[in-house]
């Protein structure tokens, strides 16, 4: 009960240091790379491209598979500089179940991913690094297919989603 107490009488004392929230960590800059990914699945292909330093789309596009069909997932990840090499750089693919479609990310990665690749590569001057994923998908529901680049620490860098719905036969 005392420390409570002091604690209450130093909040009203003048001249007592307040603690002051952190300031936030700068974002880092976003790499010189653009993003691609595409789903093909019944028939129809939906695709997202990301552009150096462009912000992803508001609403994400929506790839339509019945439960048991496989849909063909293709990711690409190109550096667009010049000159300068990318060091270090971690390419994360991801699909996972979502509530609904264009659910907002989650900052962290979530349990119960449906598929989940990592790569950490050096990308050269115009190097690109691609990846495909073709597993068939027997659960209804909603996916998020995601690409994200990160640093080395894990912070996101860049992104790119897609929205796959799977129905029933």
């Amino acid at each position: 009960m005392v420390p409570l107490l002091f604690l209450f009488l130093a909040a009203q004392i003048p001249g007592v240091p307040r603690s002051q929230p952190l300031p936030r960590p700068k974002a880092p800059p976003r790499p010189p790379t653009s993003i691609a990914l595409v789903i093909k699945a019944g028939g129809r292909e939906v695709r997202t491209t990301v552009l150096p330093r462009q912000p992803p789309p508001a609403r994400r596009s929506t790839a339509q598979a019945v439960a048991g069909e496989t849909p063909q997932v293709r990711w690409m990840v190109q550096n667009e500089g010049q000159k300068t090499p990318l060091r270090s750089v971690v390419v994360h693919f991801l699909i996972h179940r979502i509530e609904e479609p264009n659910q907002p990310l989650a900052e962290e990665p979530q349990k119960g991913s449906f598929a989940d690749q990592v790569l950490g590569t050096d990308l050269k001057p115009r190097g690109k690094t691609t990846g495909n994923y073709n597993t068939p998908i027997y659960t209804p529901g909603v996916y998020l297919v995601e690409l994200e680049l990160l640093d080395p620490t894990g912070t996101r860098l860049q992104y790119a989603a897609l929205d796959l719905t799977v129905t029933e036969r």
